[in-house]
């Protein structure tokens, strides 16, 4: 897979020149995913930084790594939704990299083939401790590296026609690939569960078009971190996530609506205050739907 070694190398690259400049970064989004074992080939490589390491962080690349950043007004990417027209209509579970949350900064790379995104880490993981320069401990509880031995081995199951192989590319080599923080398994299945509250939640408060897509997009981000989907590795999860996870999985028999658990967590967190700068828990009324 050409595409999964071109996407592998730039992040390591990244991580690499960031790390140098001691800029803290973390791996996120569909390329973070298939390294805990949802292999899914994607030509985003996508970058968790602490707001206020945005500018260092920008320059970097720019001027230390040569990436150039894209200015353009009009770029696509600047779009939470980059197909439009007669199109648009089109599954998202076809289309998985149709939808994504519009970054920072983004670096056109390899002729456009590939999309590299800088997020502030108040967008995506505001719940997440500062990020730092130093590498995770053995024992870290959210944060791990791409080349743990403890990430599922290389997938060797043939995929069905159109489908990549479960499993992931295995932990990097330390030999061929700067390490890169990513988040645990269990951090990154909470990481999901909470964004997809999140916009849930603005949906409520009346916040439709966005808001409807990106939570689209987190439920399929997080159905394919799902039992039935083979991943490799366990999930554990917070007490706080567990019912909803286990809903999701279809664990409990007696649920009738595996989303019922995700829509209390939702109503949960919100009047808590904890889902980040975009959800006002103050004013935040727990509406009576499904989601």
């Amino acid at each position: 897979m050409a595409d999964e070694r071109f996407s592998l190398k730039l992040a390591s690259d990244v991580a690499f020149y960031l790390d140098e400049a001691k800029v803290p970064n973390l791996l996120f989004g569909w390329l973070a995913m298939s390294l805990v074992g949802s292999r899914k080939v994607s030509t985003e490589v996508d970058f968790v930084i602490p707001d206020n390491k945005m500018p260092a962080a920008i320059k970097t690349l720019a001027e230390t790594a040569n990436y150039p950043v894209c200015k353009d007004p009009n770029c696509n990417e600047l779009h939470f939704d980059r197909v439009r027209g007669y199109t648009a209509d089109q599954s998202l579970v076809l289309s998985p990299n149709r939808i994504h949350s519009v970054a920072a900064a983004h670096f056109h790379l390899e002729d456009g083939t590939f999309i590299l995104n800088l997020h502030p880490q108040s967008k995506l993981l505001w719940w997440l401790p500062e990020l730092t320069t130093a590498a995770p401990a053995a024992e870290d509880p959210y944060l791990m590296l791409s080349t743990d031995p403890r990430l599922p081995p290389l997938s060797v199951k043939p995929a069905l026609e159109g489908v990549a192989p479960t499993g992931g590319p295995g932990p990097c080599s330390a030999n061929l690939y700067h390490p890169v923080k990513i988040l645990n398994p269990g951090s990154l299945t909470e990481a999901l569960l909470t964004l997809l509250c999140r916009d849930r939640a603005r949906q409520a408060m009346g916040e439709s078009e966005e808001a409807d897509h990106l939570a689209m997009l987190w439920t399929l981000m997080s159905s394919q971190l799902y039992d039935s989907c083979g991943t490799s590795i366990s999930k554990h999860v917070r007490p706080k996530f567990k019912e909803a996870w286990d809903g999701l999985n279809e664990r409990d028999p007696g649920m009738t609506n595996v989303f019922n658990a995700v829509r209390a967590l939702r109503d949960r967190m919100a009047l808590a205050n904890e889902l980040g700068p975009l959800v006002d828990g103050s004013k935040y009324t727990p509406p009576d739907d499904f989601l």
